[in-house]
C-alpha cells in the first residue's frame, strides 16, 4: 500500500509537466505554421480627373425677411432652407392676413390703381400671372382694367381691404434669386410691420473657386467641367450661361453642401464672403487606372511604396513591384495604380510578409 502512494505521488507531477510539455510544443509547431498568403488581381476601374476645392461666394450676406403686416404668426409656411422662392408663393398667416413672396428686383412701396404706369407695376402683373390671377401678360407697365379684376382676387386671397387698390403690405418682398434659409418667429408671437421672419440668403455677386490643397484660385471652369458635393451631387458647369454660373453654383451649394459641410463666413466690410468646403472639381475625361486594395500596398521608411507580385515558383517568396508617382486615393476601400500593372496578381495584404521579403522593397 505504501509503494502504492509512493507511486501515485511519483506520477502526478510527471504527468503534468508532460502535459506542460505537449501544450509548449504544440503552441511552437503553431508559432511555426507558415501563414496563409492570398493573392488578388490587379483590377481595372476609371479615375475622375478632380480636385478638392473650395467655394467661396462674395456677398451672399443672409438678407431679413421683413414682415409686411402686423399682428400674431399664426403659422409658417413648411419651406425648404437653400430652396429658392417662387414667386406668390405662401410664406405665413400673420393674423387674418396671408403673406406670399413677391420675387423680383422692385419692391412695392405705393398704392397702385387703375391707370398707374411703372416698374413696379409691371412687378405686380408679373405676381398676378404667377398667382394664376387675371392680369395683363408680358411686359406691361400698366396697371389696366384686367390688372385691376387680378388685384381684386388678389386681395380677397391674402385678407387685405377688398376692391381693385393695391397696397404695398400684399406681398413680401424678396430678391431676385434669393433662396430660404430660416424663421426666426415662432407661431403664437405677436409680428409687427418690418420685424424680421427670418432670414434668406440673398443671390452672390461673385464666385471664387480655391483649390483646397494649394489655397490657389482655379478659374472658373468651362466645357467639360462638373462640380460635385459631398452628398455625390453633380453639377455640369458647362451647361450654364457665364453670367448665370455664380447664382447656380449658390443653389447647388445651398442645397447640397448644407449639413454634408457648413459654411464657413468671414465677415469684412459690406461684402462678407461665404465658403462651402468639400467640393470636388472633375474636368476631362476619365482615366483607367489599375485598383488595389490599400491593405496590399507596402510604404517604405522615406515614403516610397511597393506591392508583392505572386512568385511564379510557387516555392519561392513574392517579388517586390515598386510603384512610381501614379499612386493616388480612390473611393473608399480603392487605391489607384499604374495601369500597366493591371492582370498582374500581387499579395492582399502586405503585412503578412515576412520581414525579409518587405526589405526587398
Amino acid at each position: 500500500m505504501q509503494a502504492v502512494v509512493l507511486l501515485l505521488i511519483w506520477a502526478i507531477p510527471a504527468t503534468g509537466v508532460w502535459l506542460l510539455s505537449l501544450s509548449a510544443r504544440r503552441g511552437d509547431e503553431t508559432a511555426l505554421r507558415p501563414v496563409a498568403i492570398s493573392f488578388v488581381t490587379i483590377g481595372s476601374q476609371q479615375q475622375d480627373a478632380s480636385r478638392r476645392v473650395k467655394l467661396v461666394f462674395t456677398g451672399s450676406a443672409p438678407l431679413s425677411m421683413a414682415s409686411p403686416v402686423q399682428g400674431t404668426l399664426v403659422s409658417r409656411a413648411k419651406l425648404t432652407p437653400g430652396k429658392p422662392f417662387r414667386d406668390g408663393e405662401a410664406i405665413a398667416q400673420i393674423g387674418a392676413r396671408h403673406v406670399v413672396a413677391s420675387v423680383g428686383r422692385v419692391p412695392f412701396y405705393r398704392e397702385l390703381s387703375q391707370g398707374d404706369r411703372g416698374e413696379d407695376v409691371k412687378r405686380l402683373n408679373q405676381l398676378l400671372a404667377a398667382l394664376g390671377l387675371p392680369t395683363e401678360r408680358g411686359q406691361v407697365k400698366t396697371f389696366t382694367s384686367r390688372t385691376a379684376a387680378g388685384v381684386r382676387q388678389l386681395n380677397t386671397r391674402v385678407g387685405a381691404s377688398p376692391g381693385t387698390r393695391f397696397m404695398p403690405d400684399s406681398a413680401m418682398f424678396v430678391a431676385e434669386g434669393s433662396s430660404f434659409a430660416s424663421f426666426e418667429v415662432g407661431v403664437g408671437q405677436a409680428v409687427s410691420v418690418g420685424l424680421s421672419l427670418g432670414k434668406m440668403q440673398s443671390p452672390p455677386s461673385a464666385l471664387a473657386v480655391v483649390d483646397e490643397a494649394s489655397g490657389a484660385e482655379v478659374p472658373v471652369p468651362g466645357a467639360g467641367v462638373s462640380l460635385r458635393a459631398p452628398d455625390g451631387a453633380s453639377l455640369e458647369l458647362s451647361e450654364i450661361m457665364p453670367s448665370a454660373v455664380a447664382l447656380t453654383v449658390f443653389r447647388f451649394a445651398l442645397l447640397h453642401g448644407r449639413g454634408a459641410t457648413e459654411p464657413e463666413v468671414k465677415s469684412g466690410g459690406a461684402n462678407p464672403d461665404l465658403s462651402y468646403t468639400g467640393f470636388q472639381l472633375v474636368a476631362g475625361q476619365p482615366k483607367t487606372m489599375g485598383s488595389i486594395p490599400p491593405a496590399a500596398l507596402f510604404t517604405r521608411p522615406d515614403g516610397k511604396m511597393c506591392v508583392f507580385e505572386q512568385p511564379s515558383d510557387t516555392a519561392g517568396s513574392p517579388q517586390p513591384i515598386r510603384l512610381g508617382q501614379t499612386v493616388d486615393s480612390g473611393q473608399l476601400g480603392v487605391v489607384y495604380v499604374d495601369p500597366e500593372l493591371i492582370g498582374r496578381s500581387i499579395v492582399a495584404d502586405a503585412s503578412l510578409l515576412a520581414a525579409e521579403t518587405l526589405q526587398r522593397c
